[in-house]
């Protein structure tokens, strides 16, 4: 009988000291994870490793994977955009890769007038202000027309808007173009009215 009694007693000691290495070894990841930069906002960080997924993992290089029309481009690129705008990021690195997926978007006329550089501090400006107002781009941007150019079939206008939570959403009409290896490319863009006016 106390042979018994000891048996019980060993095993109740065992459980407990394993139900508290448990609890240390979920305390000690906790601290490691509240200690260790992430990448992402934690609450958005699932949609950010699928946003991340969609865009960046994408080998975009491959003309396999490259966009074949003017409305899957400017998916890939509101994606992107979503993504930079969307208060998902906190990981500089990240940042940029997002932005070197959307300049494989973009002619040599854009790549050649502005640097990844560049487009990364005007992105951390434009954001800074976006958080100074508690603004953020709510959803990802949506395509309201495309319209080929009847005299030169190699040229299209997107019509999108930029749907932010505060501020007038913003419109844009994106100027594509079908470089020399009939690949699509966001030319230029420019600020629009609600009725896609062109205002600059």
């Amino acid at each position: 009988m106390k042979k018994k009694r000891n048996h019980v007693g060993l095993f109740i000691a065992i459980a407990i000291l394993g139900v508290c290495g448990i609890a240390t070894i979920f305390a000690i990841g906790a601290h490691v994870s509240a200690n260790t930069p992430q990448p992402y906002v934690w609450e958005r960080r699932h949609n950010a490793a699928r946003l991340y997924a969609e865009t960046v993992e994408l080998d975009i290089h491959n003309p396999e994977n490259y966009p074949q029309n003017p409305q899957q481009l400017m998916e890939l690129y509101n994606a992107a955009f979503f993504f930079l705008h969307g208060d998902f990021i906190l990981d500089d690195d990240i940042f940029m890769e997002v932005i070197e997926f959307q300049r494989a978007l973009f002619t040599d006329e854009i790549l050649e007038t502005t640097t990844a550089r560049q487009q990364f501090d005007n992105l951390m400006n434009n954001l800074e202000i976006l958080r100074a107002d508690n603004d953020v781009l709510l959803r990802r941007s949506f395509v309201e027309n495309i319209r080929h150019d009847f005299r030169d079939q190699r040229t299209a206008l997107a019509y999108v808007v930029h749907p932010f939570m505060l501020q007038a959403d913003l419109y844009r009409v994106y100027h594509l173009r079908m470089d020399d290896n009939n690949m699509w490319r966001i030319n230029s863009w420019s600020r629009a009215d609600s009725e896609f006016n062109i205002l600059d």
